[in-house]
């Protein structure tokens, strides 16, 4: 027999190990191993659908050695210990291990012990329990165990245990993974299915199921959300509707003593019968969906197969939500979202709001309206509508919200997907039966921006429309009151109609008049979180009183995209509150923050109160540590809190600026602005953009002609894939095999040494590009593709004119002013700047490029042309705009964003000695980064470096205050010590110009070794910085003079 096989096979290497253990001592971590094949052999050999495994996380003191599970719905046969063996008679437990079994009893299954002969089989209870021998003892280990007649009532025993899981204690997150894990497969299924053919079925059940599919995907999108006419998203919506279908149904059940199949009867039939009505009625999209498919769920087909395992999973899952503390509904919807499809997190914006944030939310608002109202949010309005309220945070504490007395407002809850509207449910109905709260609330699926909103259909009995007569009632004005944390993602093309919210943002652009060609500002304007408010304003339109408290993204406070938004809110608002709540962590800046996203955040309050007098009132505290934030958010609540802060009719900024000399700045010259008759330089341009830039660029001439024509002569994806990794491995951005396309490497291949132009990657990092009109044209064809080839820029740049790279927005680098200008000598790259489009300003441009016109014409304005020849007019420019006193006199203006209402200013002054003398100085900047122009060596004495004799394969690089440790594959050392900290320390445009020289030269980058040569760019590099810094100190000498005598000519 199998089972006498399996017994025999173990007992004699058990044995075997025993002899080879000290019999006084504990023996089963020698043992384990053979014990533990034994048990997995012997469950198994009984029951194949058995995992056997040990869970380090299951208890939180001791833990079982063996959990036994079902492979399909993961219920629980039982838990297993292993002691030291006893050769002589029934295992003797310790005080310790008797309150351990006790406690594995509590987890509800039954439990044994084995110590390596003997099992204890204990059931329900410490006192109820069975021992089985599997030979007769006493034994010893001089005997032959082989002949033993072994006992048959472990294998029966077994069998019982074996026969039918139970109950699993899943933690939510656990559960909703699980969930995520089966909804991502359906979904690829629907998405099949949704797009074959009537009839195409491989029978008739599958056909029955397809034309349910069409049906339901025709139903859904004329009568709820037009979006879902699109497979995937179709099948995605559907995906949720059942996997949270049937986990409300879970949470719903929580009748005690029933077995996992009483369970799975009642979660099966929750949606159709009477006796859970209550509970379905709340979910009704939901169950107009299932109910829509309940007769395909009957057949035997995929998505029958699919509910039943579901369905199974879940009658083996424990309910948990009652026995642990408050749940974190975010963290299960990211949870569900990060194993069903992480991109939609991103697409949707759908990241969580902290709870101490929501309670904030919440309290402010309900202060802001006794404030100004004389009585809380519940006293004062009708309806309260969180427009976007995902797993329902901040409604939980707006019905926590004591109230004075008894009221008839109506909380409304309005979510477009499926998965956290149901959690918001849960997490209502939990508070709700707890008797935490009174308050009237109502939650709707729905898009809250489609036009389909507002639209009146008639009643056709399919439940969809009466919902949607249902959720246009509830938001019909008069509304007082509306908060929430809407998304911040950028949507260009919604699925879902958007025109009327669309035309009712547009009161947020410039004056059309205003609006040049190639404004990206105006993009901004397509993050969601700005329909959001714009909605909400609207549908406050008519009532005397009324709030919108709403979190926006950080840069809505200042940023010039927003101008036009903020005057428009300025206008129609006599009260504003403010909350910087975190820095935008992109821009270099060490922030802690509340958030898990890298983009600032604010919290915007509005108040229309009827008042003659307009106030904005500011707080700032995305600076503090994350300690403070919470502290700050749990206690400080009050309008009380808040400064008033003045209202700035250039730019209608939300946030605080640090003064300066204003009168002094505005008469200072424009270097650039769209009005270019009345700035230094006629027109700008962007820098080229490579997409690929790991591909194009590269700090080794030959080695970036090797490696072009090694990926271009790839033939098919697999080598070219190959390739791809021998040159790209270990880089942080390597080119995507999409990208490199049949024409692509075709133009790589017929690459020459004379396509390859000077390039300056990065500040102070020089390097070489391709420039070949034929492979920008091939990248630029590739769909959705990032590359900008610049041809008026390169064709300027071709006749050896020098120019300026600045960056647009230096708030966007760092979190103080810092320089902001790279001098063009060479090509540029659009992320020379860290972040936004570098600006170009160059002495020479094509005349009109577009037209054809590209003869080279002066870039200078005429009323200044004769002040200084063009470049000594950049030299000039660039002194100024480098300047450490410049940049710190003038840092509440320059640190910011340059536009038409705040363009960057230089003074130009009539002293021609001091002119001179800042050209010169200009002059020198630039050299620095001009890599072809010698420099004196002076600067790098005294720093000390060490030969390289040996191959050196740059793999890891540290910056210290005052050395560079290079570290190779091998682990050898490179030091180069006595480093100006100011030198390492140099940050230009966002980047750390060391350090981003060094990145290069790391292997997975350079593909080479480094050598002595590399070591002398390096010191040539420091030696450059040090040459700018000390000629910046005179910069700052002459400019401070000239400031203090008003030598300023215009």
């Amino acid at each position: 027999m199998q089972y006498e096989k399996i017994v025999r096979k173990y007992l004699t290497e058990f044995k075997k190990v025993a002899k080879t253990v000290d019999l006084d001592k504990s023996n089963e971590l020698a043992t384990r191993p053979c014990v533990h094949i034994f048990i997995q052999e012997l469950v198994t050999g009984l029951n194949k659908n058995v995992i056997v495994h040990h869970d380090r996380n299951f208890t939180k003191t001791e833990k079982p050695d063996w959990r036994l599970e079902d492979n399909k719905n993961f219920g629980i046969y039982c838990f297993g210990d292993h002691k030291k063996t006893n050769f002589s008679e029934s295992p003797r437990l310790n005080d310790n291990e008797i309150l351990q079994i006790k406690r594995y009893l509590n987890l509800g299954r039954p439990v044994f012990v084995f110590d390596g002969l003997e099992f204890i089989f204990y059931d329900k209870s410490f006192s109820n329990y069975k021992k089985i021998r599997l030979i007769e003892k006493p034994v010893d280990l001089n005997s032959n165990w082989e002949d033993f007649p072994i006992s048959p009532d472990v294998e029966i025993e077994f069998r019982k245990l074996l026969n039918n899981p139970g109950f699993r204690q899943w933690s939510e997150a656990e559960l909703i993974e699980q969930l995520a894990v089966r909804a991502k497969e359906l979904s690829a299924e629907l998405i099949i299915l949704l797009n074959a053919p009537a009839q195409s079925g491989i029978d008739s059940n599958e056909n029955k199921l397809i034309d349910s599919l069409h049906e339901l995907k025709n139903l859904i999108s004329d009568h709820h959300d037009k979006s879902l006419s699109d497979d995937i998203s179709c099948a995605s919506f559907i995906a949720q509707v059942l996997s949270f279908g049937l986990f409300y149904a879970h949470t719903k059940n929580r009748e005690i003593n029933t077995t996992p199949e009483q369970k799975e009867i009642l979660i099966n039939e929750f949606w159709n019968t009477s006796k859970y009505s209550s509970f379905a009625e709340q979910l009704r999209p939901f169950k107009a969906i299932i109910d829509s498919l309940s007769d395909v769920l009957k057949e035997d087909n995929f998505l029958k197969k699919w509910y039943s395992e579901v369905c199974n999973l879940l009658a083996h899952a424990e309910f948990m939500g009652t026995k642990r503390n408050t749940l974190d509904f975010h963290v299960l919807f990211e949870s569900f979202l990060d194993k069903f499809d992480s991109k939609m997190r991103y697409d949707r914006g759908a990241f969580y709001t902290p709870q101490n944030l929501s309670f904030w939310l919440a309290n402010f608002t309900n202060e802001i309206s006794k404030h100004y109202f004389g009585n809380g949010v519940f006293a004062v309005s009708s309806k309260i509508i969180e427009p976007c309220m995902g797993t329902g945070s901040i409604i939980e504490e707006l019905m926590k919200l004591e109230s004075e007395s008894e009221s008839d407002t109506k909380l409304i809850g309005l979510e477009v997907l499926p998965a956290p509207y149901a959690l918001s449910h849960y997490r209502i109905s939990e508070l709700l039966s707890n008797g935490l709260s009174n308050k009237k609330i109502s939650i709707y699926l729905t898009d809250t921006l489609s036009d389909e909103f507002d639209n009146v259909l008639n009643n056709n009995g399919n439940g969809f429309a009466a919902l949607r007569q249902e959720v246009k009632h509830s938001c019909e004005k008069p509304v007082q009151v509306i908060i929430g944390n809407p998304p911040s993602t950028i949507v260009t093309n919604s699925l879902s109609p958007r025109d009327n919210i669309n035309k009712l943002l547009d009161e947020f652009r410039p004056p059309k008049e205003t609006i040049k060609n190639r404004q990206n500002i105006q993009k901004a304007l397509n993050n969601d979180s700005l329909r959001f408010l714009r909605w909400s304003v609207e549908r406050i339109d008519g009532s005397d009183n009324a709030i919108i408290s709403i979190i926006l993204p950080g840069s809505f406070a200042d940023s010039i995209s927003y101008k036009y938004a903020r005057k428009w809110l300025l206008e129609k608002f006599e009260n504003i509150y403010i909350l910087e709540i975190d820095a935008d962590a992109r821009a270099n800046i060490k922030t802690d923050s509340i958030f898990k996203v890298k983009q600032g955040r604010m919290a915007l309050i509005c108040v229309k109160s009827g008042t003659q007098e307009r106030k904005l009132y500011h707080k700032n505290i995305n600076n503090n540590d994350l300690q403070s934030k919470q502290s700050f958010l749990q206690s400080c609540y009050y309008p009380e809190n808040f400064d008033v802060l003045s209202i700035d009719i250039k730019d209608y900024s939300f946030s605080r600026k640090e003064k300066y000399p204003v009168n002094e700045w505005e008469s200072f010259t424009p270097v650039y602005s769209n009005d270019s008759n009345s700035s230094i330089f006629k027109s700008k341009c962007s820098a080229l953009k490579l997409a690929p830039s790991s591909l194009l660029f590269h700090t080794d001439k030959p080695i970036l002609l090797r490696r072009t024509h090694e990926v271009g002569s790839a033939k098919g994806e697999l080598k070219t894939q190959e390739v791809i990794e021998k040159w790209f491995k270990g880089q942080s951005k390597p080119p995507k095999l999409d990208k490199v396309t049949e024409d692509v490497k075709k133009a790589l291949k017929c690459t020459n040494t004379s396509e390859l132009s000077p390039y300056t990657f990065r500040p102070f990092l020089d390097g070489w590009v391709i420039n070949n009109n034929v492979l920008f044209e091939s990248l630029e064809s590739i769909p959705n593709s990032g590359t900008r080839s610049r041809p008026e820029l390169r064709l300027a740049l071709k006749n050896n004119i020098i120019g300026i790279a600045l960056s647009p927005s230096t708030k966007d680098l760092d979190s103080e002013i810092n320089r902001f200008a790279s001098f063009v000598w060479n090509l540029p790259d659009n992320d020379i700047v860290a972040r936004g489009n570098a600006m170009i300003l160059t002495t020479k441009y094509p005349k009109d490029y577009r037209k054809g016109d590209v003869e080279l014409d002066s870039n200078i304005n005429d009323f200044v042309s004769g002040y200084l020849n063009e470049d000594n007019l950049i030299y000039y420019i660039y002194a100024i705009i480098s300047s450490n006193y410049y940049l710190n006199r003038y840092s509440g203006i320059l640190y910011g964003s340059f536009n038409d209402t705040n363009p960057l200013r230089i003074p130009i002054t009539d002293n021609e000695e001091k002119k001179q003398k800042l050209v010169n100085y200009g002059k020198v900047l630039a050299n620095c980064e001009n890599f072809s122009d010698p420099i004196s060596s002076s600067y790098t004495h005294g720093i000390t470096t060490e030969i390289i004799n040996n191959p050196f394969n740059l793999k890891k690089i540290k910056i210290n205050s005052n050395e560079i440790i290079l570290i190779s594959e091998t682990s050898d050392i490179l030091e180069i010590k006595e480093i100006d900290t100011s030198v390492l320390s140099l940050k230009i445009s966002g980047h750390k110009v060391v350090d981003k020289w060094l990145r290069e030269r790391l292997y997975s980058y350079l593909r080479r070794s480094i050598n002595n040569n590399d070591v002398s760019l390096l010191l040539n590099l420091l030696g450059r910085i040090k040459t700018q810094l000390e000629t910046i100190k005179n910069i700052d000498l002459v400019i401070s003079e000239l400031i203090d005598k008003k030598e300023i000519a215009r």
